[in-house]
């Protein structure tokens, strides 16, 4: 069953900025790619304004690469 949108920010808000949990952050941008096709080669501005690619860059901007 797909989560909504505020279930997956949430866990997202609950995770800390660390390399620990970048796979956690992963883990829910493969979901938001899948249930929501948040992944585009050559996406225009009003895909990038959806709130779920919203969301899915703000968990890519957060993560840390050590």
């Amino acid at each position: 069953m797909r989560r909504t949108l505020d279930e997956i920010r949430k866990e997202f808000e609950g995770l800390e900025s660390s390399s620990v949990q970048c796979l956690s952050m992963v883990t829910l941008m493969n979901e938001l790619e899948r249930d929501y096709g948040t992944f585009r080669i050559d996406p225009s501005e009003v895909f990038l304004s959806k709130p779920e690619v919203i969301l899915y860059r703000k968990i890519s901007s957060a993560r840390v690469f050590d």
